[in-house]
């Protein structure tokens, strides 16, 4: 009979125990994915701030490369004659809305892949089918913070440094990209520049107007 006892306690001890292990591996496996969910959510949370953030440098950088683009034709004087010169500046991709939160990848795609293409003509006004030279130049990247803007390739005989300036030239190239980046300026009108060929030690400085 005692047996009996002891076997029924032990068996009541044991289910008790059983009882006890399970709650207490549901109340971990609770708490594993309660942890994991919050995890998860502040991972999320951070990568949306991060693509927010890297959305608005995109979208920073496409109001320069708006602002700038476009035909300008200005006068080039040089000691062999007075020139025209015609710079046409084309962004390789334009801005584009969208209703989702992109993944990181895609933003930095968009800021990679965004440059400048450009052509540059030179011609004498007199003879202008016959005197034109110039160079197409692809994957430019200016200097935003400073309104600069390098044109040079192997395949282009010239270097032409352009700077953003206004009507007057009175403003500084820094400061008119200050004020398209801040978004206070939406278009350049004019820029100035500067030749340099490859076969002399010259610079040649012209100025255009944006048409």
């Amino acid at each position: 009979m005692r047996n009996l006892v002891f076997v029924l306690c032990f068996t009541i001890l044991a289910m008790g125990c059983n009882k006890g292990d399970e709650q207490l591996s549901e109340k971990a496996r609770i708490e594993g994915q309660a942890n994991s969910e919050a995890a998860l959510k502040t991972e999320n949370e951070n990568l949306a701030s991060k693509a927010a953030a890297m959305e608005n440098d995109l979208s920073v950088r496409h109001r320069f490369f708006q602002a700038t683009k476009g035909l300008y034709e200005g006068d080039l004087k040089t000691e062999t004659g007075n020139y025209r010169i015609r710079v046409t500046l084309t962004p390789s991709i334009a801005p584009y809305k969208v209703d989702r939160i992109r993944q990181l990848d895609e933003i930095t795609a968009d800021i990679n892949n965004l440059f400048f293409n450009a052509q540059v003509v030179q011609w004498d006004e007199k003879d202008s089918n016959r005197s034109a030279v110039g160079c197409r130049v692809s994957n430019i990247r200016p200097d935003l913070k400073a309104g600069v803007i390098s044109i040079t390739s192997e395949s282009c005989a010239n270097l032409y440094q352009i700077t953003l300036t206004n009507e007057l030239r009175t403003s500084a190239a820094d400061y008119i990209s200050k004020l398209i980046l801040s978004g206070d300026i939406s278009a350049v009108s004019h820029i100035l520049g500067t030749v340099q060929p490859s076969t002399n030690a010259s610079i040649y400085e012209f100025h255009a107007e944006k048409l």
